[in-house]
């Protein structure tokens, strides 16, 4: 199985700031990818690299973009959103920098 990598997360995130995809779309793919992650983890009988931890991050992190404060307010905004690539772009940059 491949393993996700964190430039994936991100371009789900810039879809959902282009209006391509919506957010629970995003959500619901987060939450499979951490499931592969686990099942990984569980199957091959092996812990997850630093590399699929940071993933495995990230992805939690995108999994909870469709929690709302009420049927018509999200509780993370755009905002929260280029922040978390921002974030993850410097993550991604780290590990670059290591190989």
């Amino acid at each position: 199985m491949r393993t996700i990598q964190i430039d994936e997360v991100i371009k789900k995130l810039e879809q959902v700031l282009k209006k391509q995809l919506i957010r629970e779309e995003v959500s619901e793919w987060a939450y499979e990818r951490m499931a592969d992650l686990e099942w990984m983890e569980e199957k091959e009988g092996r812990s997850l690299t630093k590399k699929e931890l940071a993933v495995f991050r990230c992805l939690t992190t995108v999994c909870g973009m469709d929690l709302q404060n009420s049927p018509d307010e999200y509780f993370h905004v755009e905002d929260d959103f280029r922040d978390w690539i921002k974030a993850f772009q410097e993550m991604e940059r780290s590990f670059k920098a290591q190989d």
